[in-house]
């Protein structure tokens, strides 16, 4: 009689305790859901399937959502204010005199050739701003491409250009070129993936 008592006392504390268990898994997961939910709202996150990231991409991984939330507003932050640098920046990319000038003289003889510069590095990868240009001497006397590109051990981001400009300033020996375009970041965020989207500028300067 008393073995079967504690039998039955035993088999309920463990249904209770496996019933409790249940119960604050499936809140830890609603919970964990809603937090990426507001996430992806806050910063307009898109979906991706795992089978869908790029070959050359490595999400970066966060433990949590307040990672994730951190790195994101420093992003955000980082991207504004360098954008703002470079629309200052552009205005020495309109047509100056200088180029006009340059640009009468069709029959030196030119070389063509080509330089990147690195425009951002964050620790883990580079993005670079490549030119493609003729010049003679010490001169430069045309731009034909200007385009960006990301370079990294471990790469949890890419760019995309989407406009670039350039222009040949002080007298020849400047090439001025920058880029407008969008940076794709993949996070993996409790093992679900998300991309999060900046609208980034670059601008560089190169030299003979």
């Amino acid at each position: 009689m008393v073995k079967n008592i504690i039998r039955s006392f035993l088999l309920f504390s463990l249904m209770l305790t496996f019933s409790l268990g249940t119960t604050v898994n499936a809140k830890s997961l609603d919970t964990k859901s809603t937090n990426i939910k507001e996430l992806s709202g806050k910063y307009n996150l898109k979906d991706i399937e795992k089978s869908s990231i790029p070959s050359n991409i490595t999400p970066m991984e966060f433990k949590n959502v307040e990672e994730a939330d951190k790195f994101l507003s420093k992003v955000k932050s980082e991207s504004a204010a360098r954008n703002l640098k470079v629309k200052e920046q552009k205005s020495k990319l309109s047509l100056s005199s200088e180029t006009v000038q340059l640009n009468m003289f069709t029959t030196l003889s030119t070389s063509s050739s080509s330089q990147a510069k690195r425009v951002s590095y964050d620790g883990l990868g580079s993005t670079w701003l490549k030119v493609y240009y003729t010049y003679s001497g010490s001169i430069f006397y045309s731009c034909s491409q200007v385009t960006a590109y990301c370079s990294g051990v471990t790469m949890g981001y890419d760019y995309v250009v989407n406009h670039s400009e350039s222009s040949i300033i002080d007298g020849g020996r400047t090439l001025a070129a920058s880029v407008d375009g969008i940076t794709s970041y993949y996070l993996l965020i409790d093992g679900i993936v998300k991309i999060a989207q900046e609208s980034d500028s670059y601008y560089a300067e190169f030299y003979l």
